[in-house]
């Protein structure tokens, strides 16, 4: 998950006070993600983000602006940074964008990359909307299509879909921004597929590599180079829903270098994303074990049990980030919402909910199945609301990724059925 940023290694160490059990997951003051470029943001507690200081705008090539702040307490409400909102046109070799708290990510100089291993590919472009509306871009994966999407809101024409050549039930499906040094800035897009992965350059789609050969392939992982782990550099973990769910490791070329890991203590089927803690490398993943039972489960590298949260009844879950102070953050599938819950596995706030948000005309929207879910640096949700069980003629104008703030408010949504199909998950990168 190295993908990271020059700057991971600090980060890393940082996050070496978080507690041990459920610790934070990077979407926390230890800056957004753990070099993976999954995600992006701050993590809360019971409620609360960090809010930046002085988050000041970036400046030439996006260097960073303004600090991470303090945390605003256990029930506060985001803090709004008082800067960040843009870098400067100027390009830069490796410039971060500022992260100011509750203030929006600045935007990467032209060769910069953006915090949290994310890889600018434009300057400092305003959103063409109406004044007030909000601009992001990002990458999506439609699995009906089979296909990843880069959608660039500010700068509609670089926009660009690629086909990902696997027909797969799980194609696409992961998303993770990593280093690879064919890429046009040393980085490119990993999306997992049903048979393996495959790396796409970050700035046209282009097809950087591909492993294949295996089957059942729900996420792919790739290791940091630090202290947190003991894998080789470049070693990507497989979750693989098999009769016995497995973690498969592959190097580059998609050569096995350990022996998978069988995880005969999960039960059911449906293993979901692998997410990754940071701070001592241990991972969680969701299992759909019936329809009473949906866990979150915590795994060593190297596969060993080290606990499970119980999700609410009716859930399936997909993706669990690690949440400051214990617990996680999760999407919980078929309810539509996204729930904190504490280490314990009592559920500390809820968001989202079915038909709970209206479209520009008034009126709501269907609400399918929450799936893939980030955080954002303000505190926000964004979340792939997958449609996979309504004919899409029903639904024809119905969103598919959709930003929701803590408070339960839309604020932002992209996507109909004629744009995309089924957006299983979603990565934003400014």
């Amino acid at each position: 998950m190295n993908m990271q940023l020059r700057s991971e290694r600090v980060r890393a160490l940082a996050c070496l006070a978080s507690p041990f059990l459920w610790a934070l997951w990077p979407l926390s003051a230890c800056s957004s993600p753990n070099g993976d470029g999954r995600a992006a943001g701050a993590a809360a507690s019971a409620g609360s983000v960090n809010g930046g200081s002085a988050g000041g705008a970036a400046v030439s090539g996006g260097t960073s602006g303004g600090s991470s702040g303090t945390d605003a307490g256990s029930a506060g409400a985001p803090l709004a940074g008082t800067g960040g909102t843009s870098g400067t046109s100027s390009a830069g070799s490796g410039g971060t964008p500022s992260q100011a708290g509750g203030g929006s990510v600045g935007l990467a100089g032209s060769s910069g990359a953006s915090v949290g291993g994310t890889a600018g590919t434009g300057g400092s472009s305003a959103c063409p909307k109406p004044s007030g509306q909000i601009c992001h871009e990002f990458y999506a994966n439609d699995n009906s299509r089979n296909q990843l999407d880069f959608v660039n809101e500010f700068e509609p024409q670089k926009s660009w879909t690629v086909k990902v050549g696997d027909t797969g039930a799980n194609s696409a499906r992961d998303i993770q921004l990593v280093d690879n040094g064919k890429g046009k800035t040393g980085r490119a897009v990993l999306v997992s597929v049903d048979k393996g992965f495959v790396e796409y350059d970050v700035v046209d789609g282009a097809q950087l590599s591909r492993v294949g050969g295996f089957s059942a392939v729900t996420s792919a992982l790739r290791v940091p180079s630090d202290a947190t782990t003991q894998l080789p550099a470049g070693t990507t973990i497989l979750a693989r829903d098999l009769g016995t769910s497995e973690l498969d490791y592959v190097d580059a070329t998609g050569k096995q270098i350990a022996p998978a890991a069988k995880l005969g203590f999960a039960g059911g089927s449906e293993i979901r994303m692998l997410e990754r803690n940071p701070s001592n490398g241990n991972l969680t993943f969701t299992k759909y074990e019936s329809n009473a039972a949906a866990y979150v489960y915590e795994v060593t590298e190297q596969g060993a049990a080290v606990g499970k949260l119980k999700l609410p009844a009716g859930s399936k879950g997909y993706n669990a980030l690690w949440r400051e102070g214990g617990g996680v953050i999760a999407a919980t599938g078929s309810p539509c919402t996204i729930i904190s819950l504490d280490a314990q596995g009592a559920v500390l706030s809820t968001v989202g909910g079915k038909n709970k948000f209206k479209d520009a005309s008034g009126a709501f929207i269907f609400s399918d199945v929450f799936s893939g879910l980030q955080r954002l640096p303000n505190g926000n949700f964004v979340v792939a609301n997958w449609l996979g069980h309504v004919t899409p003629a029903d639904h024809p104008d119905t969103p598919e990724v959709l930003e929701i703030s803590p408070s339960n408010q839309l604020v932002w949504s992209w996507g109909n059925q004629q744009k995309a199909t089924l957006i299983t998950n979603v990565y934003v990168v400014r």
